[in-house]
């Protein structure tokens, strides 16, 4: 962990961290959100204790362009707290109720940074549940991208809009795969966003933008 903050004390652009444990490791876990979240990506599959425990309020905001974790003890308030004003949410390994996607979106509209997030959806999922309360126009085919790399149609999708105008497709695939993603393409050929707006790091100068790997067995 000696790296970390040396990077930090160097005042260097910090890109990707990407911590991996085999092994429970409570106190790494603890020491990524209080050290680390100002990498550009953070993935996190860090082994915790079943009793572990962390609250948003220690945690705090988290800006990153992508944020990745698959802790089931990070729950929609977490999400709610934490994550609004990341780029990208892979939360595919977490699962929320119907309600708990129903309370994201309606946060959602009324202002987020999040561009793209998918999570699981526990149960049999309902749109007209997921959507309660929330303005829709159901789109029969929606064109998108679950990695950024090439367009993939989707079914029974719902177009919903932010309250600045920004738009977002919401659709479900996979039998419980929840999707929110602003860069879309409707059957007519309208487009929304850039294809692999969420997968580029820019660096604005000379500055040190890697990535680090964290490997404790």
């Amino acid at each position: 962990m000696d790296l970390i903050p040396l990077t930090k004390n160097l005042n260097l652009k910090r890109g990707k961290l990407t911590v991996l444990t085999e092994e429970v490791d409570d106190e790494l876990c603890r020491f990524i959100f209080n050290e680390c979240k100002d990498f550009k990506r953070l993935w996190l599959y860090c082994e915790t204790s079943p009793d572990f425990e962390i609250s948003p309020e220690q945690i705090g905001i988290i800006r990153n362009d992508q944020f990745v974790i698959d802790n089931p003890w990070f729950s929609m308030n977490h999400v709610l707290h934490c994550c609004m004003n990341c780029k990208k949410l892979d939360l595919s390994s977490l699962i929320f109720s119907v309600t708990e996607g129903n309370t994201f979106l309606r946060n959602w509209i009324q202002g987020s940074e999040v561009g793209f997030m998918h999570c699981g959806i526990s149960g049999e999922v309902n749109m007209e549940a997921l959507l309660e309360g929330i303005t829709s126009i159901r789109e029969p085919e929606v064109m998108t991208s679950l990695n950024g790399i090439g367009w993939t149609p989707y079914s029974d999708c719902f177009i919903i809009e932010q309250s600045n105008g920004v738009k977002g497709v919401v659709f479900v695939c996979w039998n419980n795969l929840f999707v929110l993603s602003t860069v879309f393409e409707l059957d007519n050929g309208e487009k929304y966003g850039k294809l692999r707006e969420f997968d580029v790091i820019e660096v604005d100068d000379e500055s040190a933008d890697g990535d680090v790997f964290m490997d404790e067995e």
